[in-house]
């Protein structure tokens, strides 16, 4: 197996990090739902996507995005984008949304932690 490049993976989360930080200038700390779409067993993911990107903006203007909306916009313009530096920017969009959506899991837990809502762990 060939060893992991760690420079070049500290690379790519640099630009993350720094995606990340254009993103929270953009937006600010946004405390989204994670979810709010359940999908079951017979739902055609392509026919989801079409219609998610189609209501996405909508809920969005109606400040009911979530998290799972964001990531899923950008994952399918990801699949949809054939030009390799093109695809890359989306890819590298889609890590900054992960670790946006970490750190609201993180934030919301620190503060259920602070309720005495959950146990420590």
């Amino acid at each position: 197996m060939p060893e992991l490049d760690t420079n070049k993976t500290i690379e790519i989360l640099t630009e993350l990090l720094v995606e990340r930080e254009r993103q929270h200038e953009k937006f600010g700390k946004r405390n989204l739902p994670e979810t709010g779409i359940e999908l079951s067993d017979d739902v055609n993911a392509s026919c989801f996507a079409y219609d998610l990107l189609a209501s996405c903006s909508e809920e969005s203007t109606a400040g009911q995005p979530t998290y799972r909306m964001l990531l899923d916009d950008d994952i399918w313009e990801a699949f949809e984008e054939a030009e390799p530096s093109r695809l890359r920017g989306e890819l590298v969009q889609i890590g900054a949304v992960v670790v946006e959506w970490i750190e609201a899991l993180d934030r919301k837990k620190r503060e259920r932690i602070q309720r005495g809502e959950v146990a420590l762990g």
